[in-house]
């Protein structure tokens, strides 16, 4: 009666005894393989490099040209007991840079007008640098739609647009003309912004000079006998047209470039550059061109420009413009570039 009794209290234990046997050994063969896999991608990590060098000593591998060489970090710990070590990592020792030989910059083929665009760049930077303002005596002579006009006298006072401490100056013109008679007395100001950057004019006799002008300087009027608007006048921009051509020019071919030292405009020591195209074609503007620069103030003081010679006969002006007594750096004030100056007489 016991052993029956007995029996099924002995096969419930029995039952719940295997069960936690076998959850155990579940268990623990679950927890074994987490930590071999652990092990295992350990001793990956510590076995393979961390950088691929070999990818980075490249010298083209770098922006700018040289090899990269990478920080070397220290061992990865495992963290797992081990009778095996881990391996260490080896620092890789620093490759030898071979710098990458930089291209020489293409040099430009000689030509004749590399002298005279070297001086003009020069003397652009010294009016620059140096020229705050001036005034002159212009002679001017233009040949507009194939008429060669007359020589034109302007008294002429400029001011250059630079930074000051009392704000930006603009660039300014004054033109007072001088002859011939039937010029003679005109005033001509221009302001680069100002006065809706309008020229402001009068004549110099007639009913017209009771009358104040306010025109467009690239309009008709104000373009009347002139070969450029106002706006392109004065010494800076003298030199810089000077360069572009200059510049074009050399690209289009070769030409002639004679250097004349002690010539001499108005009394005064100059040295001479003189430039030839003897063909005919585009973008050449001119046959024979010649520049005059003041050797004391070391600013061009007569640009002039020849057709090409028709039938053998001597070419003809183009254009020329000489500067005369040249005063530089006089303090020319806002009211020299104002038509309410007193000294002038624009009509009210």
């Amino acid at each position: 009666m016991r052993q029956t009794r007995m029996q099924p209290f002995f096969l419930i234990y029995l039952v719940v005894f295997t069960t936690l046997i076998s959850g155990n050994k579940s268990t623990s063969l679950a927890f074994q393989t987490d930590q071999e896999q652990d092990v295992e991608e350990t001793q990956k990590r510590t076995v393979e490099p961390v950088f691929r060098v070999s990818k980075l000593t490249d010298a083209e591998s770098s922006p700018n040209g040289s090899a990269v060489v990478p920080e070397t970090l220290p061992p990865v710990s495992s963290g797992v007991n081990s009778s095996k070590p881990s391996p260490a990592l080896v620092p890789t020792p620093t490759p030898t840079v071979v710098p990458t030989p930089i291209a020489a910059a293409p040099t430009r083929t000689p030509h004749p007008l590399d002298d005279a665009i070297q001086i003009a760049n020069d003397t652009l930077e010294n009016i620059r640098a140096n020229l705050v303002d001036y005034t002159a005596v212009l002679v001017k002579r233009e040949r507009v739609n194939d008429v060669l006009g007359e020589q034109v006298y302007m008294q002429i006072k400029v001011r250059n647009e630079r930074d000051t401490p009392q704000g930006r100056k603009p660039f300014s013109v004054y033109m007072k003309f001088l002859k011939p008679r039937d010029q003679a007395g005109r005033e001509v100001i221009w302001v680069k912004g100002q006065n809706n950057n309008s020229l402001i004019a009068h004549e110099g006799g007639g009913v017209l000079k009771f009358k104040r002008f306010t025109l467009d300087p690239d309009g008709w009027l104000a373009m009347k006998g002139n070969k450029y608007p106002i706006y392109e006048a004065g010494l800076q921009r003298l030199v810089e047209q000077l360069i572009e051509k200059a510049e074009r020019d050399r690209s289009a071919g070769m030409c002639e470039v004679e250097y004349r030292p002690n010539t001499t405009i108005n009394k005064r020591s100059c040295s001479m550059i003189q430039v030839i195209h003897e063909d005919r074609r585009p973008p050449y503007e001119f046959y024979k061109a010649q520049v005059f620069i003041d050797d004391e103030l070391q600013l061009p003081v007569r640009y002039v420009s020849y057709d090409w010679p028709k039938g053998g006969q001597q070419p003809e002006v183009l254009e020329e413009y000489t500067y005369i007594n040249v005063r530089p750096n006089v303090g020319l004030s806002d009211i020299d570039f104002s038509p309410e100056n007193p000294l002038y007489r624009f009509p009210k």
